[in-house]
């Protein structure tokens, strides 16, 4: 099953919300927003136990779309479904390489804090990555 096809099946179970920008019928960007009980990965599992919080996971833009306020939208639309839902909070990875710069620039405009947990691994199939995480509370 492909990424897009998971994560849109995630979503009729209710677990999470694929949030798409389009431009026509082109797609420029997107986001995951998980609901606190989604249960299929422990590392998210874990944050959102401890904090009660939503997760975002890959914000991604198109290159050619970018420095256009695409992210910064997206993360405001998932921060917006929080609130509507009654969540306290919403948290996120961030990777620390130079490729993630312009989203950590993003992320600290928009008041999310690095709580001090340090870093730690994040692995997925094909991948593994030091990460921190991030946290904004929405009240």
């Amino acid at each position: 099953m492909s990424l897009h096809s998971q994560r849109i099946l995630l979503q009729v179970q209710g677990h999470s919300l694929y949030l798409i920008a389009w431009a026509d019928e082109r797609p420029l960007g997107h986001v995951v927003l998980q609901w606190p009980t989604w249960p299929e990965r422990p590392w998210a599992v874990e944050w959102q136990a401890r904090y009660g919080c939503c997760f975002i996971l890959d914000l991604w833009v198109e290159p050619g779309s970018r420095n256009q306020g695409i992210g910064r939208a997206l993360i405001s639309m998932a921060e917006s479904l929080c609130r509507k839902q009654g969540h306290p909070s919403v948290g996120l990875h961030m990777g620390l390489d130079e490729g993630y710069r312009a989203a950590l620039n993003i992320y600290h405009s928009m008041d999310y804090k690095d709580l001090g947990h340090g870093l730690f691994i994040e692995s997925s199939p094909g991948a593994v990555e030091p990460v921190i995480f991030l946290l904004k509370e929405l009240a």
